[in-house]
């Protein structure tokens, strides 16, 4: 028998409770080759990308959103926080459409509370977070019109880049000396900034033209999406409490908890 214990400490404050993950990707795990390449994985990762934004304070403030918009906002990603966590155990095809979805219903939500310029501005801010790699998402690749030759290239360009970044990332977790640290850091900058611009080399004039016209004016995305809170998920209710009747986390908004649990088959 499933057994746990769980005990809650919560303390009166005003703040509802949430937890917060910060840098967690909501990414679907990874299964089979052939699966996963009938996903597009650029549309997963816009709508990842897209569902934590809307969230973003830095988002917030440059729409120069309301508080009650704001609250409103949070409503709407109160309903998608469970579905959104259980894409973690999905296969990445199964929870690539999960997310679809997901991002369907908060843009039916977020209808009724941003104007048709902040939905506008919205898009264009999750494509500057998800960066030129947005490119081969299907939308924009429609878009620019790309050639399967342009997509060929630019995948390799995102291929090489991330294997590169992989190397340069374990050089990175084992060097001692601080100097080299800092060194491997700037070079992991300088892959990224070269991702970037090669795969803008690979489109023509008007291809760029129309991708800047995309993204529109540049912000500061390089924190957007971090440090972002998600609604608590519900504690499940089944087993025996220690010291403590059963509790829900839907009755205890407005306070801070701690949830302690040992579990052991």
């Amino acid at each position: 028998m499933k057994q746990a214990l769980l005990s809650i400490i919560s303390a009166r404050i005003g703040i509802a409770a949430t937890v917060c993950l910060a840098a967690v990707a909501f990414a679907p795990a990874q299964d089979n080759k052939q699966e996963s390449q009938k996903a597009n994985r650029q549309d997963s990762a816009i709508a990842s990308t897209y569902l934590f934004v809307i969230r973003d304070d830095d988002l917030h403030r440059e729409l120069r959103l309301s508080d009650k918009q704001v609250e409103s906002i949070r409503k709407v990603t109160d309903k998608i926080d469970g579905p959104l966590w259980s894409t973690r155990n999905k296969s990445f095809a199964e929870g690539s459409r999960v997310l679809l979805q997901l991002v369907t219903q908060a843009e039916a939500g977020l209808a009724g509370i941003l104007s048709p310029s902040d939905q506008l501005r919205l898009k264009q801010i999750v494509l500057q977070v998800q960066g030129p790699k947005a490119i081969l998402s299907s939308t924009v690749a429609k878009r620019l019109n790309l050639s399967d030759e342009q997509e060929s290239k630019i995948q390799k360009t995102i291929d090489e880049t991330a294997q590169s970044l992989a190397d340069n990332q374990k050089q990175l977790n084992s060097a001692a000396k601080e100097s080299t640290r800092r060194s491997l850091s700037r070079k992991s900058s300088r892959l990224r900034s070269d991702e970037k611009s090669t795969i803008l080399s690979h489109l023509t004039r008007t291809q760029r033209s129309r991708w800047m016209s995309m993204i529109g004016r540049s912000v500061d995305t390089s924190k957007m999406g971090t440090g972002i809170a998600f609604k608590a998920p519900e504690l499940e209710q089944t087993g025996s409490w220690v010291n403590s009747k059963p509790l829900k986390i839907s009755n205890l908004e407005g306070q801070v908890v701690a949830v302690h649990f040992y579990a052991f088959q």
